[in-house]
C-alpha cells in the first residue's frame, strides 16, 4: 500500500476511463478507480484474495468510490462476502507528492457509518 501512496498522485475523476495498471505507473497518478486497479493487481499478482468495493452515489452525496478489500489476518474496517472477511485497503491519497497519504490495511478513509448504510457493491476478482 505505501508504494502506491509513495508513488501516485491522486487526481480527481475526469472521465469514466479506468485507466490499466501499466498505464498508471506510467502515468504516475490516476483517480479512486485507476488507483484501486493497480493496487489490486499487485495484491492479485502477490496471491492475495481481493475484492472490489464500488460505493454508489446516496442522497445529499454525490461521491461514488472504488476501494479494493483484501483477505488476510488484518485488524480494522472490513466488509463481509460469502463468510469471509475483506479488509479496506484504501490506495487513494492526496493529490500533494510531497505529503502522501498513509493509509493501512484495515483503514477506511470513508466515513465507515456512512459506508454500513450505503449502498454497494462487491465484485469479485479471478485470476489471469
Amino acid at each position: 500500500l505505501d508504494f502506491v501512496h509513495d508513488n501516485m498522485v491522486y487526481i480527481h475523476d475526469v472521465d469514466d476511463y479506468i485507466k490499466s495498471p501499466l498505464e498508471t505507473l506510467v502515468e504516475g497518478c490516476g483517480d479512486c478507480e485507476d488507483l484501486s486497479v493497480l493496487y489490486g493487481a499487485i495484491l492479485t499478482k502477490l496471491n492475495y484474495e481481493i475484492k472490489y468495493v464500488f460505493l454508489s452515489k446516496i442522497s445529499g452525496d454525490t461521491t461514488e468510490h472504488l476501494i479494493p478489500c483484501v483477505l488476510g489476518d488484518f485488524k480494522g474496517d472490513s466488509i463481509q462476502s460469502k463468510g469471509k472477511n475483506y479488509f479496506f485497503a484504501e490506495p487513494g491519497g492526496t493529490s500533494e507528492p510531497n505529503n502522501p497519504a498513509k493509509y493501512k490495511i484495515g483503514r477506511n478513509p470513508v466515513d465507515y457509518d456512512r459506508v454500513k448504510n450505503r449502498k454497494y457493491r462487491i465484485y469479485s476478482v479471478k485470476k489471469p
